[in-house]
């Protein structure tokens, strides 16, 4: 009898791949709005790798007849939400941390110290958001192919 896979969070969960795609995802629209070719063709090589091994983990979780992950511990409760609705949360959150990150680099270079506080702790709040999500979507997935 083969044990079951245990994937790790912030490796190979399926909510780690979610969160690593949108990232290049949003690091390839910021090298698009600069016009960084190279930087746009090197996104384009890893969005495709991220997608194939996304595939390659759900191929992984029906083999397995399930998906068992072990979570990130947090100190927070958490209600269960639609899969689909923490995706976009998801998503949300990335892209803040990406804006946020964006607008800290232009504000310390023309140094506004309140722009600057603002964007860090809207940074901070969204990573840990992230953390919550991720998790909320390794439980949903865990529910969706619990045998």
């Amino acid at each position: 009898m083969t044990k079951k896979k245990n994937f790790i969070t912030n490796i190979n969960t399926f909510s780690a791949l979610l969160d690593r795609l949108i990232t290049e995802k949003i690091k390839e629209y910021f090298f698009s709005q600069n016009n960084q070719k190279k930087l746009i063709n090197k996104q384009k090589i890893i969005i495709s790798a991220i997608n194939k091994e996304i595939i390659f983990t759900l191929l992984q979780i029906k083999k397995n007849k399930g998906y068992k992950y072990l979570k990130e511990n947090r100190t927070f409760n958490y209600n269960s939400v639609l899969l689909v609705k923490l995706f976009s949360k998801l998503t949300n959150e990335d892209l803040n941390i990406g804006t946020a990150d964006n607008k800290l680099a232009k504000s310390i270079k023309g140094k506004n110290k309140k722009e600057i506080i603002i964007n860090l702790k809207k940074s901070r709040d969204s990573l840990e958001n992230r953390a919550i999500i991720k998790n909320q979507i390794d439980e949903s997935l865990s529910k969706i192919f619990k045998v």
